[in-house]
């Protein structure tokens, strides 16, 4: 609302060496903000491996919300929570960070959107090890980072259509309802392309 622009993704860190959370505030005429992080680039590493922030949101108070994918050994969703300062909010999930990942499986965050009473919904894929299909994945979170049991099964909808299937993006709709796009394989069939 303020005309700054957000970026994010991941910097590669050669001190560590790992791949961290990267979210770069620019102000409207292009430059930094120096009221940002440090001269207007933050920074947030929660593991060891490769972990890249995929898709943002911003809520009514400015925190900035992140969407993630984390990788070591497997494949785990990550939502980030930042202040408006660009630092990580402690108070949201753990320390910051809420992480989802079941054993033997993979899972990526692609997309996040906050509603109108401030419940963070995202999308994304879980699939087995090795297999050639999997579930498109939508969660709801409360504010606080913790599953909305009120919504699907404890927070969780898991929809399998028996094809390889990746929740890419999601739009809320004034009615509350949520519309989430999918993109999606035959293993069958690969070259019957990706819908």
């Amino acid at each position: 609302p303020d005309g700054n622009i957000l970026l994010a993704g991941y910097t590669y860190d050669s001190n560590t060496p790992s791949i961290d959370f990267l979210i770069v505030q620019i102000l409207p005429d292009g430059t930094p903000d120096p009221a940002f992080g440090t001269t207007g680039i933050a920074t947030a590493d929660f593991s060891e491996g490769f972990e890249s922030i995929l898709s943002l949101a911003l809520q009514a108070d400015g925190k900035i919300v992140a969407a993630c994918g984390s990788y070591y050994n497997d494949y785990n969703m990550e939502v980030v929570r930042f202040d408006p300062d660009g630092t990580i909010d402690q108070s949201f999930g753990n320390n910051g960070l809420f992480k989802f990942g079941l054993s033997n499986r993979e899972e990526i965050a692609y997309s996040i959107a906050v509603q109108s009473d401030q419940k963070i919904v995202f999308c994304g894929t879980s699939f087995k090890n090795g297999s050639t299909s999997g579930e498109a994945t939508l969660f709801r979170l409360q504010v606080d980072g913790t599953f909305d049991t009120t919504f699907g099964t404890n927070g969780q909808v898991f929809t399998e259509l028996g094809m390889l299937e990746f929740a890419r993006n999601l739009l809320l709709q004034p009615d509350g309802k949520i519309i989430v796009g999918v993109e999606s394989s035959d293993p069958n069939n690969p070259e019957a392309g990706w819908f």
